[in-house]
């Protein structure tokens, strides 16, 4: 029945107009994964590593690695960045990658920058580990070879010591595989773009916690939308402890630690509202950040 429903679903997504972002809990850790205008924001030399398994105990299920790196240059105001991301699901594995560029402007009361990317993604399938009905469907017969799929997004960011708030558009590059041929056609259609609003504030509740709560909401113009709610209780500018609730999706429970001035790791727990609650032991992710150097007149990046 597991494999039954990976596949699918499996099946769907790749005959249909495919075109997302890796699915992260932890976006606030590593805002470059939703925004390309977020490189740089740290003000320094920022590296971040992710690993997420989606339905713990579902054969097939999503499972995602996200590495990525970025840093001013220059007087600050340009920024640079990369992106690498493997997601394997099922039989199905896509590798993208992306340079990340920024421009800051310093507004007074904050910074307001604006992102681009550009890359690309492979993505292959192995169809012959399938169990089908017919074992003579030639659509099943042979794996699919790696296919390049050019890739660009592009966002801007807002962000200030107590405030933020973005808008991107991480891919405009979607995909559809055809089982005919056996080919994979580039597809860029603005209904289908996926739009990403994201924001919160950071409240001093007294000398020793914060209040940090945000939202983040999804959407294309083709109708689909999903929004997550978060909120994180920040204790003495070390301890986070949070909630979110991703639509319809699941509830997350979110652990960060600040060891030190330059290290920083997460741990994040999903529990599914959905279907796949049935079928896992709901989705683990954790997240590990490193900043190369000590924050200079920086404006306590440490929050966003």
């Amino acid at each position: 029945m597991r494999n039954l429903l990976t596949y699918l679903g499996l099946l769907c997504t790749l005959t249909s107009f495919g075109q997302h972002s890796p699915l992260i809990s932890q976006y606030m850790l590593n805002g470059l994964v939703i925004n390309p205008a977020y490189t740089g924001s740290r003000d320094v030399m920022t590296v971040n590593a992710m690993y997420r398994n989606q339905w713990v105990g579902f054969d097939g299920a999503p499972v995602t690695q996200v590495v990525s790196a970025h840093a001013p240059i220059k007087d600050k105001a340009l920024s640079a960045g990369v992106l690498f991301n493997r997601e394997n699901i099922g039989v199905t594995q896509s590798v993208a990658f992306s340079g990340q560029v920024s421009y800051r402007i310093d507004m007074g009361t904050g910074k307001l920058a604006f992102g681009l990317s550009a890359g690309g993604n492979m993505l292959s399938a192995r169809y012959s580990e399938l169990n089908t009905t017919d074992g003579n469907d030639l659509v099943f017969s042979g794996d699919m070879q790696s296919h390049f799929q050019p890739d660009f997004g592009a966002g801007v960011y807002y962000q200030n010591k107590r405030f933020f708030a973005g808008f991107s558009v991480p891919t405009f590059a979607g995909r559809q595989y055809h089982f005919t041929n056996e080919r994979v056609s580039m597809r860029s259609e603005p209904r289908h773009y996926n739009y990403i609003l994201h924001g919160g504030y950071l409240i001093d509740l007294n000398e020793d916690f914060k209040l940090k709560p945000s939202t983040l909401i999804r959407f294309t113009p083709a109708g689909t939308h999903q929004f997550d709610l978060n909120s994180n209780v920040i204790y003495r500018d070390r301890f986070w402890i949070g909630v979110s609730y991703r639509h319809k999706e699941a509830v997350v429970g979110l652990l960060e630690f600040q060891i030190n001035d330059q290290f920083r790791i997460g741990y994040a727990y999903d529990y599914a509202l959905n279907m796949f609650r049935m079928y896992s032991g709901g989705s683990h992710e954790i997240g590990l950040q490193y900043e190369f150097g000590f924050r200079v007149k920086s404006m306590d990046p440490r929050f966003f």
